[in-house]
């Protein structure tokens, strides 16, 4: 009886861990027909960080212009919303672009948010005025 208890935990136990996953915590900022991104902050050297991710739900590549809102905010209720230029992307055929801590192009850390002090967290993330050719 113990010989066929051990092995049916053992199994149960990895069946179990297939099925949790590590939250990835991306959270949707656009989509529509042709392009999803989306975005979650995470530690970068010590520093908050916005990290995007760009999917190209189409067959043909695109070219992707956006601008990037982001509302920081503090424990009084203050907030500021820095600006940020235009950015454009280009997506071959059904590629997702993953930001992580070393690539530049596809993350804002609090540096670059240039955050005053007393502002203490991220808000909100926006991305605006998209444009797809």
């Amino acid at each position: 009886m113990k010989k066929i208890i051990l092995p049916a935990v053992l199994l149960i136990a990895v069946v179990l861990f297939g099925f949790i996953q590590p939250n990835e915590d991306w959270k949707l900022a656009y989509s529509n027909n042709s392009l999803t991104v989306s975005y979650k902050i995470i530690p970068c050297d010590n520093n908050s960080t916005v990290l995007l991710q760009l999917k190209n739900l189409t067959n043909s590549a695109l070219t992707v212009s956006y601008v990037e809102t982001i509302t920081l905010g503090n424990a009084d209720g203050t907030i500021e919303t820095p600006n940020f230029p235009e950015k454009n992307l280009r997506l071959l055929p059904n590629q997702t672009l993953e930001g992580s801590c070393s690539t530049p192009n596809l993350q804002i850390s609090e540096q670059k948010l240039g955050k005053k002090p007393g502002m203490t967290h991220i808000i909100n993330v926006e991305i605006l005025n998209v444009t797809i050719r």
